[in-house]
């Protein structure tokens, strides 16, 4: 179990979930979101510090964070993804249900972005407004950051429950979990 990375254990499920109604806009469920930024930030904080080391050797930012650099990084995604495509790009898909489809997610994901990195709230549209900014998450992240964090919970989460419930009809939510987490058999 320790080796788990459950999305209801998260900080940021906790944190999204103590904000209430003002986290009930976002598109994805909070487990998805709060899974997604606690990958954002091991990702970032895994770099901070290897760039803070002599040497640029890599530090543990968290318990997971050897975890996390077994992942496929941002930029993995540039060409095997739709979502990630230019709207060019994926015009090729014309004719295919596959283009709406993509259309509708990257809405999804743009629309949650904006919600979460600061083009409500404090507006700075930089990535630290918003409800991450209301949150105190410690990095900016950019749009693709968040689309990277998303592409990996919706690909790589395992659906759990452990039977227990929080009170709210819910159970211990999703999890990712070494070696697992490769047999892509979430949604996609």
């Amino acid at each position: 179990r320790k080796c788990l990375l459950f999305s209801k254990e998260t900080t940021w499920f906790k944190a999204l979930k103590g904000l209430g109604s003002a986290a009930s806009v976002l598109r994805h469920s909070l487990s998805d979101v709060g899974l997604g930024l606690q990958l954002i930030e091991e990702h970032k904080g895994a770099a901070k510090s290897a760039a803070g080391r002599s040497g640029g050797a890599a530090g543990d930012y968290s318990f997971f964070t050897p975890y996390a650099r077994t992942l496929p990084g941002p930029l993995d995604f540039e060409g095997s993804l739709p979502a990630w495509w230019t709207e060019k790009e994926r015009e090729a898909l014309a004719g295919s249900p596959l283009l709406h489809t993509v259309r509708a997610q990257l809405a999804a994901l743009e629309e949650d972005y904006a919600t979460l990195a600061g083009h409500v709230g404090a507006g700075k549209g930089d990535g630290t407004g918003g409800l991450l900014g209301a949150l105190g998450f410690p990095f900016p992240v950019s749009l693709r950051e968040f689309m990277w964090g998303m592409a990996l919970v919706t690909s790589r989460t395992i659906g759990g429950d452990d039977g227990e419930r929080d009170g709210e009809g819910e159970g211990e939510g999703d999890y990712m979990a070494p070696i697992m987490d490769m047999l892509n058999h979430r949604r996609p």
